[in-house]
């Protein structure tokens, strides 16, 4: 999904509003539904900005997961598996998450 700032403008995919609303919606799992920091205003070069890029990247990895209808989330992270995230993110379409070491 295009987001300024943050992807390449020949690289990047138009955000429909379902698109939006799903990774509004993992964002809130993952990180809760604290308001997202702007990087533009933050600058990456600042714990905040670069915090705020992960949290995107985190987000959008998901959800371009879930668009794809891919079967099997593999992840390093461990945030994804947490009890209390993983339910929400299975319920939302992710189907499986697991790390390298579950495979």
């Amino acid at each position: 999904m295009m987001i300024w700032d943050v992807t390449f403008w020949d690289r990047g995919v138009w955000a429909s509003d379902d698109m939006v609303k799903v990774s509004d919606a993992i964002r809130d799992v993952l990180f809760g539904e604290s308001r997202p920091i702007d990087i533009a205003a933050t600058g990456l070069d600042f714990p905040a900005g670069r915090k705020r890029l992960n949290q995107i990247c985190d987000v959008e990895t998901m959800r371009s997961h879930i668009d794809s209808g891919n079967h099997i989330f593999l992840t390093s992270d461990r945030n994804f598996t947490k009890q209390t995230k993983s339910p929400k993110l299975i319920a939302l379409g992710a189907r499986r998450i697991c790390h390298p070491d579950d495979l």
